[in-house]
């Protein structure tokens, strides 16, 4: 796995911590921010990254307003999105995958979900990791 950059996006800081720890020990430069808004002017400002974790439920513009920005950017086609949330039900997960979503995680987060996720979306990492 080559190092590039992982958006992280939540409003949970204990969140944003724990998913910046496993994405760079997956080999990815982390890139957290507390709201959606604030990883779009980033992205805005030269920024690029290959993956975003982003919480469904924020202050603000939340996941699905983020998914229907990025999606909507031809500049971000190449960037896999991956929503993290509690929220286990059957119509967000619906709403986010028509969103443009391209992997669901629920929290709790652990190191082996995160890798497992995104395994499914074709990033493969050295045996040892």
């Amino acid at each position: 796995m080559t190092r590039n950059t992982a958006l992280i996006i939540d409003d949970s800081r204990a969140i944003r911590l724990a998913l910046s720890h496993i994405t760079q020990e997956l080999g990815f430069v982390p890139q957290a921010f507390p709201d959606a808004e604030s990883a779009l002017e980033w992205l805005n400002g030269g920024g690029t990254a290959v993956l975003a974790l982003v919480d469904w439920n924020m202050p603000g513009m939340g996941g699905l307003g983020f998914i229907k920005e990025a999606r909507s950017r031809s500049e971000l086609d190449g960037m896999a999105i991956m929503i993290v949330t509690s929220d286990t039900s059957q119509s967000t997960m619906e709403l986010a995958f028509s969103g443009g979503v391209d992997e669901y995680l629920m929290k709790p987060i652990t190191q082996q979900s995160v890798r497992s996720k995104l395994q499914l979306l074709g990033f493969e990492w050295d045996s040892a990791l």
